[in-house]
């Protein structure tokens, strides 16, 4: 029962936060000109990455090391590693601070054509950090095996009431500024953080035993081979908006970061699946079931699949309208833009399931080694692209990139595993059906 309560948990939360995101980005576009909100897309690609850096996978370290120290009852319990893990935070997160403030003159040359980065400098610093805390909660609820806590306090909450917050400024008729929304960003996720922090001291206060403790060498030795590959797909999927800042106005970029959002939701239903899929293939793979885990693995595929072709097919008859209903009619420019990279994202959700085999079978380095070179291929590759065919030839770049990185990661699985990672279709069905 609490299995199937915490998929429920994760698959509702996942569908929630990726919907809000469309929601919030469609109520931004009404509410904000073509230039904030090429400026609004460019600063939250820098937030994501920058917040995927600052954690240094100490949030996958506590997912993992907290369930085990409650199992094998060790001395490092999970109040001691979650404290150690927030102390060492602090390192990385001061030096993006002080990296940031000390950088920003070079920021604002790079990025010319938007807005100075100087008038959000604080709120950017202040939204990377509240989102890296947001990020480490919901794990350390995960860890607790509380999949509900994590979804809310993770993410959901906030996200809900930012969609709630710029709806009503929209039907009042009210005006709004991209510093404005930022200020409304960074409040709501402080909000949604204050009931955890009071959990996680009255557990210091209450539980932790003075014998307890945890080495940082022991929790970085778990976290940062997970890190170089989150950070390097972070980077691969949310860079590309940065190539395109570099030589186009700022109506373009405006542009290639609607459509660029849009495509996303192809891979709705994959990242509804991560969120409950990865222990149940550690599960079957350690028990030997490789039989039943390439039966499950190619079923949850084909689940992803059949909503993913569906949105891509829509995409491509539909996408002027889409755009013009989610964005607004300025955006619709971007339906060539939106069909060049729905088809990196269709094979990326086709071949969905094998990054998670690769990591939850000891082959995590496999899963490394291809994501951290398909990120240096694509940055010199995008930019080449962008000097000849703008923002066209960026969304080119990426649809290859990210379609070779999903070759190569089926690939992988099939070498090591014996399992081909990709939806499974039987040929007399299709015929009877």
């Amino acid at each position: 029962m609490k299995i199937k309560s915490g998929a429920a948990w994760g698959f509702l939360g996942k569908a929630l936060t990726s919907l809000s995101i469309v929601i919030t980005t469609a109520l931004l576009a009404r509410l904000l000109t073509q230039e904030e909100m090429a400026s609004y897309f460019t600063i939250y690609s820098f937030v994501l990455i920058a917040s995927s850096i600052i954690l240094l996978g100490l949030n996958q370290a506590v997912l993992r090391m907290i369930p085990q120290s409650i199992q094998l009852c060790s001395d490092s319990n999970p109040v001691s590693i979650i404290f150690k893990s927030l102390f060492i935070l602090t390192i990385p997160v001061s030096l993006f601070i002080f990296t940031l403030l000390l950088g920003q003159s070079f920021l604002a040359n790079l990025l010319k054509n938007l807005t100075p980065i100087s008038t959000v400098l604080h709120l950017t610093i202040a939204w990377t950090v509240a989102r890296v805390l947001q990020i480490f909660v919901g794990e350390v609820y995960r860890g607790y095996q509380n999949i509900k806590k994590a979804v809310v306090f993770g993410g959901v909450l906030s996200h809900c009431m930012i969609v709630i917050y710029l709806y009503a400024i929209l039907k009042l008729g009210k005006n709004i500024y991209l510093e404005n929304v930022m200020q409304v960003v960074v409040v709501f996720i402080i909000i949604s953080l204050l009931y955890p922090s009071a959990e996680v001291i009255r557990k210091r206060t209450r539980k932790l035993q003075p014998a307890s403790k945890v080495r940082a060498s022991a929790i970085l030795s778990v976290s940062i081979p997970m890190w170089i590959s989150i950070v390097s797909y972070t980077i691969l999927m949310r860079i590309d908006i940065w190539v395109v800042a570099l030589g186009c106005s700022s109506k373009q970029i405006a542009i290639y970061g609607a459509a660029s959002e849009l495509v996303k939701s192809i891979l709705i239903m994959s990242s509804i699946l991560a969120a409950f899929l990865p222990p149940l293939i550690s599960e079957l793979y350690y028990q030997g079931k490789k039989k039943r885990l390439e039966k499950l693995i190619r079923r949850f595929t084909t689940i992803a699949a059949v909503p993913g072709i569906f949105i891509f097919i829509l995409f491509w008859i539909y996408g002027e309208t889409i755009l013009g209903l989610v964005y607004g009619k300025e955006y619709v420019q971007g339906y060539n833009i939106l069909l060049i990279l729905s088809v990196g994202m269709l094979v990326t959700v086709l071949s969905s399931m094998a990054g998670f085999m690769l990591n939850m079978t000891g082959f995590q380095n496999d899963h490394m080694l291809i994501t951290v070179t398909s990120t240096i291929l694509f940055i010199p590759i995008s930019y080449l692209s962008l000097k000849h065919y703008g923002s066209i030839g960026v969304a080119y770049s990426l649809s290859f990139v990210i379609i070779i990185q999903s070759v190569f990661m089926v690939i992988a699985v099939f070498r090591r595993l014996n399992i081909i990672p990709v939806p499974a279709i039987k040929i007399t069905k299709l015929v009877h059906f």
